[in-house]
C-alpha cells in the first residue's frame, strides 16, 4: 500500500527512517521557532501556518488545532490537481507539525526574548530552518506548498508569486488587527526565514566551479588532480572567431582551495581564461552531503 501511495517500487528502511527523523527533528525546530518566539508578540510566520497563528491570536484555539483544521481542504484540493506522492509527504509533515506545535505550545509563556527585533530574527530563522530539514526530506509541512503547486498545474502561475501573494494578504490583515509594526516584524521574520530555508536546503559548505580555458590544458589538470586530489574533465570547445579546437578544463573545489587553483592556473599559463562558478550543493565523491 506505501509503495502505491509513493509511487516506488522498494523502499529503504534505513532511508525511511533518516526522512521520518529529519522531519521531526525539522517540525521541532519550527514549533520552538513559531511559539517560543513569534507567538509572544504576534508575530506571523510564512504560509497557513502564519494563519493559523493569526486565528489563534484571535480565539481560544491553539495553533496546532487550525493548522489540522485548514489543511483539511488544502489537501482534498491537493489530491485533485497534484496528486498523491506529494500530498502524502506534506501530510506527514503536517501531523507531525501540528503534534509538535501542542508540544511546544507552552513555551509561548516563557519568555525567552522580549525583545521584538530579537525575537522577528531567531523565530524567522528557526522556522525556516525546520521547514528546509523538512524539504530535505522529501516533504514539507502542507498549506501554501499545495496551493502553490495546484495552482502552477492549474493555471501556469509560479510558486513564488502564489507564496507571495498568501504571505501579503495574512500580513495585511495582521497590520489592521495588531498594529502596522507587527506587520513590519512580521515581514523580517518572513525574511529571516525565507533566508534560513535557502541555507538549509542548498547547504552552507559552498564550493566552487572552475572553467579554464588554457594553451597548456594538460599541466594545469595534473596539477589539480595531484596537488589538491580533485577530478578534472576535459570538456571539448571550439573557438567562434579562428574556429580552433581547445580543451576546456572543468572541475570543482572547495573554496579553501580556489586560491590554490587560481595559483596553479598562472603559473602553467598566464594567459588561460578562467571562470569560477558559485555552486551551493555537491553531491559525489570527494564531497560530502551538507550534514544533518
Amino acid at each position: 500500500m506505501m509503495k502505491r501511495i509513493l509511487g516506488i517500487g522498494k523502499v529503504n528502511a534505513g532511508q525511511v527512517f533518516r526522512n521520518f527523523m529529519m522531519i521531526v527533528v525539522g517540525s521541532v525546530i519550527t514549533s520552538i521557532g513559531i511559539n517560543a518566539f513569534l507567538v509572544p508578540h504576534k508575530f506571523l510566520s510564512p504560509g497557513v501556518s502564519g494563519l493559523s497563528q493569526f486565528f489563534s491570536y484571535v480565539t481560544p484555539v491553539s495553533v496546532g488545532t487550525y493548522l489540522l483544521v485548514l489543511n483539511i481542504p488544502i489537501f482534498i484540493f491537493g489530491l485533485r490537481y497534484v496528486g498523491k506522492t506529494f500530498v502524502f509527504g506534506s501530510l506527514i509533515g503536517t501531523l507531525t507539525l501540528s503534534g509538535c506545535l501542542y508540544g511546544t505550545a507552552w513555551m509561548a509563556g516563557m519568555d525567552w526574548a522580549p525583545e521584538r527585533l530579537l525575537s522577528a530574527l531567531i523565530g524567522g530563522a528557526l522556522s525556516g530552518g525546520g521547514t528546509g530539514l523538512v524539504f530535505r526530506a522529501n516533504s514539507s509541512h502542507g498549506g501554501s506548498d499545495i496551493i502553490a503547486a495546484a495552482v502552477r498545474k492549474r493555471w501556469s502561475t509560479s510558486i513564488g508569486s502564489v507564496v507571495f501573494t498568501f504571505n501579503v494578504v495574512i500580513v495585511t490583515i495582521l497590520a489592521f488587527s495588531f498594529g502596522f509594526h507587527a506587520a513590519l516584524y512580521s515581514l523580517l521574520a518572513q525574511f529571516c526565514s525565507a533566508m534560513a530555508l535557502d541555507k538549509v536546503m542548498l547547504g552552507l559548505d559552498k564550493s566552487r566551479a572552475i572553467f579554464i580555458i588554457s594553451s597548456k590544458p594538460q599541466q594545469i589538470a595534473n596539477m589539480v588532480t595531484k596537488k589538491l586530489s580533485r577530478g578534472v574533465t576535459f570538456l571539448e570547445g571550439e573557438g567562434a572567431y579562428l574556429g580552433s579546437k581547445k580543451k576546456v578544463i572543468y572541475c570543482v573545489v572547495s573554496l579553501r582551495q580556489l586560491a590554490r587553483v587560481k595559483y596553479y592556473v598562472q603559473s602553467a599559463d598566464p594567459d588561460a581564461f578562467m571562470t569560477v562558478v558559485e555552486v551551493n550543493e555537491v553531491l559525489g565523491r570527494g564531497f560530502k552531503a551538507v550534514p544533518v
